[in-house]
């Protein structure tokens, strides 16, 4: 059985449709896009992933990494991805500023960009790469920074409101008047 973070992410892009000339799908050797998402009508389509993503995974179209700041392979396709996914990837970036940078330079004039991240999500294999999570103003202010604007922000839902329970019994001090019943957020980007 999946997790509700995981459907969450499933049901939103299960609605999506991507209609482009270019969709650049970053860290999508293991799960690819189209076949995830309710339509596709797209041209072109390149993953850019690692060298070795995972194990019985295709080779990517191109190799990026997004906590380095030579990248390549990632020139050629600067400018190119009238849909830009980075999905579950932001996990493993421990120079988020630089991983922002690349998506916004794979990210074609107008183009949006859709990422999405964990706040709320246990340390997971491969655990020396397992760096950060990213509240909501994290994420706005990284995508803010290197020159996206934020059209939306989706929370992803648990199933439950442990998590604010544990808060109160350990007495943690929560912003007032802020919906905290969050996991993480998937975020739609405008270059």
């Amino acid at each position: 059985m999946s997790s509700s973070f995981r459907i969450a992410l499933d049901n939103y892009l299960a609605e999506l449709d991507v209609a482009a000339d270019t969709v650049i799908d970053v860290g999508g050797s293991q799960l690819p896009i189209p076949k995830r998402v309710k339509s596709w009508a797209v041209q072109k389509y390149y993953i850019g992933d690692l060298e070795q993503p995972h194990i019985d995974s295709p080779k990517p179209d191109f190799v990026v990494d997004l906590n380095n700041k030579k990248n390549p392979d990632v020139v050629g396709y600067y400018g190119l991805g009238n849909v830009v996914f980075c999905l579950e990837v932001l996990d493993y970036v421990y120079d988020p500023v630089n991983a922002f940078k690349i998506l916004h330079q794979l990210t074609a004039v107008n183009g949006r960009c859709i990422v999405s991240s964990g706040l709320f999500y246990p340390t997971h294999q491969p655990l020396a790469e397992d760096s950060l999570r990213y509240t909501e103003f994290g994420l706005r202010r990284l995508a803010e920074v290197v020159g996206f604007t934020v059209e939306k922000v989706i929370p992803r839902r648990p199933e439950t409101n442990a998590i604010e329970q544990l808060w109160r019994v350990e007495r943690l001090r929560a912003a007032k008047h802020y919906d905290h019943n969050a996991l993480g957020y998937i975020v739609e980007l405008r270059k």
